[in-house]
């Protein structure tokens, strides 16, 4: 099947403003409110759409190698749209004016990345994207994806990574919604207080962080900790609202808990005590976490 026949009718229209988008084409079909396949498919917009630029959608679900991903795209917004001939007449949610934005086939790991670009000429504002698989004789096991909105603009805000450039350590719970980059983890008892620490020192605001049973999760996060006035690693005794940093025999030990401790208190027992030297932790009241499977996390503030 040819790629221009796998989408009912097309037309030599495009978006307003779109003029300079490769492969804009607009489809044009009954609209019918008729029903249509299981959304087997999921698709991933990018956060943003950066105009003038290319951006990736991701297309996973119930698809294999090789098989092609047709991705629709309108500024017409959510609602009914063009029904597709080819696809065994199922029917997509985004309404017109729709164009053809893109096409990728399924690679090995069961997903297909479908690069759009979105001309000079896009007017600022929310677009609407649905996925396609054609499939079956007379499309009758064809596949759409629920359909999404994505926001279009000349300066789109930056996307904040989950960690640091270069983390290796053991992951904590995703904390980007809140402003916060994940700057050190790790299951390891035997890791050191210096080495812990040293990723998070760019950061003015610092939160800790641990998990009892060695997932991503975290039984006990700190409150957040103004860091802009001491260096986790100079040596020095740090004491924060919350808790303290307290060197001991070359390394640390950071205690934090309800209780406030200051530099030189120490207890397994705190919300969160990571003794870097003698490795030993607690977490959320739960001893030895060190050697039961537990990790700890740290957590920069990204301005």
């Amino acid at each position: 099947m040819r790629l221009s026949a796998a989408l009912l009718l097309v037309s030599c229209a495009s978006l307003p403003g779109e003029g300079d988008s490769p492969g804009s084409v607009a489809l044009d079909g009954e609209e019918a409110d008729l029903v249509r396949p299981p959304p087997e498919l999921v698709l991933t917009p990018p956060p943003a759409l950066e105009i003038g630029a290319l951006s990736s959608f991701v297309v996973s679900g119930d698809i294999a190698w090789g098989e092609r991903v047709l991705l629709g795209l309108s500024r017409g917004g959510l609602g009914p749209g063009p029904c597709l001939a080819a696809a065994g007449g199922a029917c997509m949610d985004i309404r017109p004016p729709l164009r053809l934005a893109g096409v990728a086939e399924v690679g090995e790991d069961g997903t297909a990345v479908v690069d759009v670009w979105i001309g000079a000429g896009t007017p600022e504002g929310w677009l609407a994207a649905q996925a396609v698989v054609v499939r079956g004789i007379g499309g009758d096991g064809s596949l759409l994806s629920g359909a999404v909105t994505v926001e279009a603009s000349l300066d789109p805000p930056a996307v904040l990574e989950r960690t640091v450039i270069g983390f290796a350590g053991a992951l904590g719970p995703d904390l980007t919604a809140d402003g916060y980059t994940q700057c050190a983890g790790t299951d390891d008892g035997g890791t050191l207080g210096v080495d812990f620490y040293a990723p998070c020192e760019a950061f003015d605001t610092v939160m800790f962080g641990c998990s009892v049973d060695g997932d991503e999760t975290a039984e006990f996060l700190s409150s957040p900790i103004d860091a802009s006035g001491f260096s986790w690693t100079d040596g020095s005794c740090d004491d924060f609202p919350g808790g303290s940093n307290s060197p001991y025999s070359g390394d640390y030990i950071l205690s934090i808990d309800a209780t406030d401790p200051t530099c030189g208190e120490y207890s397994v027992g705190f919300d969160m005590y990571v003794d870097f030297v003698n490795p030993q932790w607690g977490c959320s009241g739960v001893s030895n976490t060190d050697v039961s499977g537990g990790r700890i996390f740290a957590y920069g503030l990204v301005d």
